[in-house]
């Protein structure tokens, strides 16, 4: 298990998109959103993020996700379905780090569940990624930060 500890966010003003489906399809509805962003004249203001909520039940074993796809901007651009706009509201999260490549993103999730089980922390109905590029030389991973909201 990697570090995991407790941290501040701030809030961020995202422009984002709905998606439930395959978990392969992911980066997809971010190039979708980066695309829209171009298009306007918008450049991020901070890292992608993933906001992951309970899947829907399915009768067979199955990748579907549901998620918010949000990246960060600057001021509150006008926006068309499917494009949304919003205010994350920042607050306190337990979290991790995890090295695309380097194990398994599921089981680090599983890692955060626990930790703030074994304190009793309340946590909320979602978790979110952010992704990241490594800040470390020589390294070409990427890095995911899992957060849970605490409630």
């Amino acid at each position: 298990m990697g570090t995991i500890s407790v941290k501040s966010l701030s809030d961020y003003q995202v422009v984002y998109q709905e998606f439930t489906g395959p978990a392969r399809q992911l980066t997809r509805v971010f190039d979708q959103i980066a695309s829209w962003m171009e298009q306007s004249g918008l450049k991020p203001a901070a890292d992608f993020i993933g906001i992951f909520y309970p899947a829907p039940k399915s009768e067979e074993p199955s990748d579907l996700v549901r998620m918010e796809a949000c990246i960060p901007v600057n001021g509150r651009p006008k926006v068309s379905d499917p494009i949304r706009y919003k205010t994350l509201k920042g607050g306190a999260v337990v979290y991790t780090l995890y090295e695309v490549g380097n194990g398994d993103l599921a089981q680090a999730e599983r890692d955060v569940f626990d930790w703030m089980a074994q304190r009793n922390m309340a946590r909320a109905d979602y978790h979110m990624h952010l992704y990241r590029a490594s800040t470390d030389i020589g390294k070409n991973e990427n890095i995911i930060e899992v957060l849970v909201p605490i409630r």
